[in-house]
């Protein structure tokens, strides 16, 4: 391309090899989409699982000139590519059925690439606004601009299977709670006259699937559904281990931490331990380099502010994904795991987690400086102190006149409250203290239990 950085994608080829230089992550799915599109895969996929377009296979091959041998080759080569980039995290714990995890594999491709940029299936436009309408109206849901892409793609899949007769029964999962509510009755005359899903049964299926989808996108309550009793057993010992965990952690101020609030957070958390074995919708955002496949700098540098949540993040995750023995991926276990960190960064109180104490003194009057520490404490993330005196809790000093040759603060003597450059500095001065004061937590809780087991070898001898 033109060598002009505003435009989507500047390129550079330096001996016959393209360098990436930058782009805009919307240019990139485009033309993600663009390439996918035009593939013959693609093209492969949607006749395979769809029989769109709906013609006969002879007709399609003489279309795509191609030979019936060179397709069987493309319709093996794209299950391999599904069975290893797109696989669900299937559960060595409870039989989860194969029609239901083909849907859930579908709808995720579809939203992975169309999401946000264009319909799936245009043809089905019309149907879909109409199934959009009514669910917010019968539920009264006010949608996010990311969850119209999500829900636009669940159903133009579930239609589109519906048109090929799959079937989809979770029984053995879940259940409605209610199914003769008057909103599952709105619901249910929606596919029977709209959709044209004449079959009570099928219909039936067909509306815990999508209560299903619902809950697990927090769009509907889950007292909404029943789960199984080998599920629910599960659960409750996620219940059990979480609320043990956030009780006695000693990376947490427990003061902070009342019975009710634990219980919300635990309810929270409990939802993650399972419904990621189910559905996996994700969608690459800003927070994801499509170049590395990793997590973006600005979640990298959030998690960094928080390492006491981190490291309670990570053990939640593992547990709550090793109750029904899921095969997943590193990269799975990475976004559970942030999953996680984000609902314990929205409901544990700052109080509870790990302080930085700053000394400010910058030669200015107390009105400045209560201008500059509120600055402070609303930019920098966490448990932040600030205070005009030095103590013996004191980390950091942001003062060019303090002398600091007996006590073990950092001293910085050139932040300028007005230059971004000073708190990004600040910045990872706060995050390194936040990591040592927590290495120093769990290596005093490690000392503890050694100690507390070899007293319990003594009085057991």
């Amino acid at each position: 391309m033109k060598n002009n950085r505003q435009s989507p994608f500047f390129i550079k080829i330096v001996d016959h090899q393209v360098l990436r230089i930058s782009f805009k992550i919307r240019a990139f799915r485009e033309l993600q989409l663009k390439l996918l599109k035009q593939s013959i895969n693609f093209q492969v996929f949607l006749y395979e699982n769809f029989n769109y377009p709906s013609i006969s296979l002879k007709q399609f091959l003489t279309n795509h000139f191609i030979s019936r041998a060179k397709f069987y080759q493309i319709r093996h080569n794209v299950n391999d590519i599904l069975i290893e980039e797109c696989g669900l995290a299937r559960s060595n714990a409870i039989q989860i059925p194969n029609d239901f995890l083909k849907r859930v594999k579908n709808t995720n491709i579809f939203f992975h690439f169309f999401g946000g940029i264009e319909n799936p299936f245009p043809q089905l436009a019309t149907i879909t606004s109409k199934f959009i309408s009514m669910l917010t109206m019968t539920l009264n849901l006010s949608l996010l601009p990311d969850e119209i892409p999500k829900l636009t793609s669940f159903f133009q899949i579930q239609l589109m299977e519906i048109k090929c007769h799959d079937h989809t029964n979770l029984e053995r999962l879940l259940n409605l709670r209610n199914p003769d509510s008057l909103q599952l009755h709105v619901i249910d005359s929606f596919y029977e006259k709209v959709v044209g899903l004449p079959d009570k049964i099928r219909r039936r299926e067909e509306m815990t699937y999508l209560c299903f989808f619902l809950v697990s996108q927090g769009l509907l309550n889950e007292k909404q559904i029943i789960l199984s009793p080998k599920v629910t057993r599960y659960l409750n010992l996620g219940k059990k281990y979480y609320g043990l965990l956030l009780r006695r952690t000693q990376l947490l101020k427990n003061v902070f931490l009342s019975k009710e609030l634990i219980s919300r957070i635990v309810n929270r958390l409990v939802s993650l331990s399972y419904w990621p074995i189910f559905f996996d919708f994700g969608i690459q955002s800003s927070d994801f380099d499509p170049s590395i496949g990793q997590l973006s700098i600005s979640k990298l540098n959030l998690i960094e502010g928080f390492p006491d949540l981190l490291i309670l993040a990570k053990k939640i995750a593992n547990y709550g994904l090793s109750l029904f023995q899921p095969n997943i991926t590193s990269e799975f276990i990475q976004e559970v795991t942030y999953g996680v960190f984000q609902i314990l960064l929205g409901t544990v109180p700052k109080e509870a987690l790990v302080s930085v104490n700053i000394c400010l003194d910058l030669d200015q009057n107390r009105t400045s400086s209560g201008y500059v520490g509120e600055r402070i404490k609303a930019i920098l993330p966490g448990n932040i102190h600030i205070s005009n005196r030095i103590t013996n809790t004191t980390d950091i000093c942001l003062s060019s006149a303090c002398d600091f040759s007996t006590k073990q603060i950092i001293q910085v003597s050139n932040f300028n409250p007005f230059q971004m450059e000073s708190f990004i500095h600040l910045m990872k001065l706060v995050s390194e203290i936040k990591r040592k004061k927590v290495d120093n937590v769990l290596n005093l809780t490690k000392h503890q239990n050694r100690l507390n087991n070899q007293d319990k070898a003594l009085e057991e001898s």
